[in-house]
């Protein structure tokens, strides 16, 4: 559980920074943008063997999620569910959870699949960083 607090917290200081680094204004388009550009990053990193894993993430603005979820090998149902709930996200709005209900994600971020060695979260978040970061110095 410390490691999801640090994550948590890392997650926050960095979409703060974000947010305060002004693209659009800091509006809640921009940052529904970057929140999409990250739930998707992490999908598509998340390993795949029958899907479960990539399947699994969830977006709520309600609270942590607990529904079952169905295969996505390639991670789209997974992405267009999470848009559902993105799209009602404002500024000022609910905090938004994203949650794996997958039992061995926590095994997955730690490296056990050939295909992420590094996890998930972390390069994604890296990734959407820079992303966005040079967006806002193009502006």
């Amino acid at each position: 559980m410390k490691g999801a607090k640090r994550f948590e917290w890392e997650l926050r200081q960095w979409f703060e920074r974000t947010v305060a680094a002004g693209g659009n204004g800091g509006g809640a388009q921009w940052m529904r943008q970057v929140l999409i550009d990250l739930v998707t990053e992490i999908v598509q990193r998340t390993p795949v063997k029958s899907g479960r894993a990539r399947g699994s993430w969830l977006v709520s603005d309600q609270g942590t999620p607990r529904q079952w979820t169905p295969l996505d090998t390639d991670g789209t149902a997974t992405v267009r569910r999470a848009l559902v709930t993105l799209a009602r996200v404002d500024a000022v709005g609910p905090p938004i959870s994203l949650y794996s209900n997958c039992p061995y994600m926590g095994r997955l971020e730690n490296g056990h699949s050939k295909q992420a060695p590094n996890g998930m979260l972390a390069g994604a978040i890296v990734a959407v960083s820079a992303l966005h970061a040079r967006q806002v110095r193009a502006a």
